[in-house]
């Protein structure tokens, strides 16, 4: 601004705020200095003083205009038009701003701009259009429903309402079609158009396994109604999906499958037999069960489980003991459709053989306890105290010592089986004993541990005779019995 440039302005207009207004642009805001040019110059144009500067910035500073308009650094203030009564306001009127200038986009030379709003420029001023646009002498146009001409004589526009012929009607026999009068540009026009109202109501009623589709085209109004396959597969009037199991019998699984039938258009139903599993346990008895395809195994007896893992079965109020088991009897008792076996076992009084008389031994009717004749027999435990004595050791105290004592039964008797003489012989002697210890004081005073045999009980146990047997018939033998 400093320089040559601006130098005939430099008189009017001091440059020196420009300048501090471009640093700062420059240095502070990083921005450009045309900004502060621009302002510069246009003041200077409002003095007057027309500065082409920007063709000095090398090319920094250039101004764009559209393509319809050229750049002017000094070009008219107000800018003329094709509009009269704007120019007569706006630069007929205003005798200050013949002197000014402006800088920007303006229309070329021999053209002039046909009005504020846009950036036309035409060579010579005719008619302005409907759309603001100008329009040459002789233009002919639709505005509305009227013909308009920019005549030729006096640039002025005029119209006249635009001639429409008689319209066609046409025939509507089509189904779902009706004649509509509608306006087409500025004439009437009669055509056939489709309503959805008209068209019949149609009540599909497929069959199961089938739906029904709409279909339309562009040759028909009202649609088409079909039935059409679902992919489905049908069973007493019931669809079943693809996959799904279709209760058909009993006795067979049935599933839908994904194949279609082509006579029927449904899809197959594929089914298999069910086999049945008849065999039951021991104890129990296959039977069917009615509306069902297997039946069950259904507990008619009772089953006894032995210890060597075989079972047996019993019916209802039979009894059965286990081979040589006769102390244990089992009875079937059935509770509601509950088939149990009790076990009943007999506990039998001690029996001893040794206090029996011959041949009185006798089982009860169970074949489980053994009875018999028992002999009178005493043969009882007695109860001493005495002091034990060893090579000198005393005990401190009395101890008890027991003994058997008392008679058994002994026999001799003639048997005719044998032909001879059969001997009994039973000795009272101890029964059970036990090991007691007791402890000896010596004369030394060492003591001593010492065991002994204590007789905890006392029986008749039968013992060998040790007699010849008299074989001989006729002859008496005597045979001393030893008891």
């Amino acid at each position: 601004m400093n320089s040559k440039v601006f130098e005939e302005c430099h008189k009017a207009v001091s440059p020196d705020a420009f300048v501090q207004a471009c640093r700062s642009d420059v240095c502070y805001n990083a921005n450009s200095s045309c900004s502060s040019l621009e302002a510069y110059a246009s003041e200077c144009a409002n003095k007057g003083i027309c500065i082409e500067w920007r063709k000095f910035s090398h090319g920094e500073c250039e101004h764009t205009c559209p393509a319809t308009k050229v750049y002017m650094p000094c070009g008219p203030a107000v800018e003329p038009t094709c509009n009269t009564r704007y120019n007569e306001k706006y630069l007929n009127n205003q005798t200050q701003m013949i002197n000014k200038t402006k800088e920007g986009c303006f229309c070329p030379s021999k053209t002039v701009l046909f009005s504020t709003y846009s950036d036309t420029c035409v060579v010579s001023c005719g008619c302005t259009g409907p759309d603001g646009n100008p329009q040459m002498p002789g233009d002919t146009w639709e505005s509305g429903c009227q013909q308009c001409t920019c005549d030729m004589d006096s640039m002025i526009v005029q119209c006249q309402p635009i001639t429409c012929p008689t319209p066609a009607t046409p025939i509507c026999n089509e189904t779902g079609y009706r004649l509509v009068n509608k306006t087409e540009g500025c004439c009437q026009k009669y055509t056939c158009e489709c309503d959805a109202l008209l068209c019949p109501k149609v009540m599909m009623d497929c069959q199961p396994g089938w739906e029904a589709i709409i279909s339309t085209s562009n040759s028909s109004c009202c649609p088409d109604y079909t039935c059409v396959p679902k992919g489905v597969c049908v069973y007493n009037n019931i669809e079943y999906q693809p996959g799904a199991e279709v209760p058909k019998g009993t006795c067979e699984n049935c599933i839908c499958s994904s194949t279609m039938d082509p006579s029927t258009k449904l899809n197959n139903i594929v089914c298999t037999n069910i086999s049945c599993d008849t065999t039951c346990s021991q104890g129990f008895q296959y039977q069917a069960i009615p509306g069902q395809c297997c039946g069950k195994c259904v507990q008619t007896s009772c089953v006894v489980n032995m210890p060597d893992k075989t079972k047996h079965t019993m019916q209802v109020n039979e009894t059965w003991s286990p081979p040589g088991d006769k102390c244990v009897m089992y009875t079937c008792d059935k509770s509601d459709d509950q088939y149990i076996p009790v076990e009943v076992k007999t506990v039998c009084p001690d029996f001893s053989p040794e206090i029996c008389v011959p041949d009185t031994e006798k089982t009860d009717a169970n074949g489980c306890c053994k009875t018999c004749t028992e002999r009178r027999n005493v043969c009882e435990m007695k109860y001493t105290t005495t002091s034990i004595v060893i090579s000198g050791c005393v005990t401190a105290e009395p101890v008890e010592i027991n003994s058997c004592s008392g008679n058994c039964g002994t026999s001799s008797m003639y048997s005719a089986e044998a032909n001879t003489m059969m001997h009994y012989c039973s000795c009272c002697q101890e029964a059970t004993t036990s090991q007691k210890e007791v402890e000896l004081l010596c004369p030394d005073g060492s003591k001593v541990k010492h065991s002994y045999i204590h007789v905890e009980s006392c029986g008749c146990h039968v013992t060998d005779c040790n007699a010849k047997t008299t074989a001989a018939p006729g002859t008496t033998r005597k045979r001393r019995m030893r008891r």
